[in-house]
């Protein structure tokens, strides 16, 4: 039953990654190899595999296995007194399937294994898959799960919409996906002020050219060929977030007042230059303001402040929080510099209520007290 096969489509059938609905947004998932490998199984029985469909009635799939001795040679069969017992051939598997878990799990050491980058210092980075294959799902969580947090979405859409609540680091997605295909939610995470900063990483059982130029348009960050190689989804994942830690290099300490400097732009997408130009001024409007909490500052941004975080904390390292006072911290030491005012005074107006605790402060962001300043 089902909707058929169109005759034209039947003769390729059987390739590799060839789908008859080549559409990325299919309703029912798969990569294509499904019958291409059930052919080299037939065929390596001697057998033979059919197909005949009547286009939107169904489908039919013939299979001949020759059951004779003759069609085969002596070699190719094990008799019933192998030397392994059924025991010891069950052991047998168990011991492939444990040197598979291995060879996943502990590829060959990249710098990114030694390095176990964390977020604020706390807890591992998020990595959103986003691939409507299980299976492959899998694969990349027990690959990477020692050195990140997993999160997983089955289709574009429930990727798009699990980005936009969680924030993560970094997206793995699948091109051809039911419901929304990668490009397409690519395209979203891109186009959205929430979640423009993370870098896509989209994988392909398609190689050719055409597809690969379609996912940079769509604004991917890198492009990876299924199947893969375990090591280097690794090695581009710990690319992507070395360009990151160069960009919360440019916003450490007195950088945080000044937008993207030029050799920093190729590190910053245009629309992130817009937000790190955004914020900047809407801490400067409320510089003096000691009740502008992180609740007012998500409100301006128009985010939610977990959202807030977790894009600020990926741009710049910092939280909202950290951020802010940072900030106000930075202009209070030019204020000094520049002599516009004593101590206290510069820390009222910078939104400290109390200059002691201003000092605090700015002893533990530049390591030395205020009135040490210029000495």
């Amino acid at each position: 039953s089902g909707v058929g096969i169109p005759e034209k489509e039947i003769g390729k059938l059987f390739d590799r990654f060839y789908q008859v609905d080549s559409s990325h947004t299919r309703e029912y998932g798969g990569t294509g190899i499904g019958l291409a490998l059930t052919k080299e199984l037939v065929e390596l029985h001697k057998g033979k595999i059919s197909v005949n469909s009547r286009t939107g009635e169904w489908t039919e799939f013939t299979i001949d296995l020759p059951i004779g001795k003759d069609n085969f040679e002596d070699s190719q069969f094990i008799s019933r007194s192998s030397e392994y017992d059924e025991e010891e051939i069950m052991n047998l598997k168990d011991q492939v399937k444990a040197n598979l878990a291995d060879s996943m799990s502990q590829a060959p050491e990249t710098d990114i294994n030694k390095e176990k980058t964390t977020t604020n210092g706390e807890g591992k980075l998020i990595v959103l898959v986003v691939e409507d294959n299980a299976d492959v799902r899998s694969y990349i969580k027990d690959a990477i799960g020692n050195e990140f947090q997993i999160e997983e979405a089955s289709n574009g859409e429930q990727g798009f919409r699990l980005a936009e609540a969680i924030i993560p680091d970094l997206i793995i997605g699948d091109i051809m996906m039911p419901k929304m295909d990668g490009f397409a939610m690519t395209r979203l995470l891109k186009n959205d002020q929430k979640t423009d900063h993370i870098p896509v990483i989209l994988l392909t059982a398609k190689s050719d050219q055409e597809s690969k130029y379609e996912g940079l348009e769509a604004g991917a960050d890198d492009y990876l060929i299924k199947p893969f190689d375990i090591k280097e989804l690794k090695l581009r994942i710990h690319n992507l977030i070395t360009i990151r830690k160069k960009l919360q290099e440019r916003y450490s300490s007195g950088h945080i007042l000044l937008p993207p400097a030029p050799e920093q732009k190729q590190y910053i997408s245009p629309a992130n230059e817009k937000f790190i130009e955004r914020i900047i001024e809407i801490v400067k409007k409320h510089i003096g303001e000691e009740e502008f909490s992180v609740e007012d500052f998500s409100s301006e941004v128009g985010m939610s402040r977990s959202q807030l975080y977790r894009k600020l904390i990926a741009l710049t390292g910092k939280s909202p929080n950290r951020y802010i006072r940072t900030f106000r911290l930075n202009i209070a030491r030019e204020m000094i510099l520049k002599q516009k005012g004593n101590i206290s005074e510069i820390a009222y107006s910078v939104g400290f209520s109390s200059p002691i605790y201003f000092s605090t402060c700015f002893k533990e962001e530049f390591g030395f007290p205020p009135s040490e300043m210029g000495k």
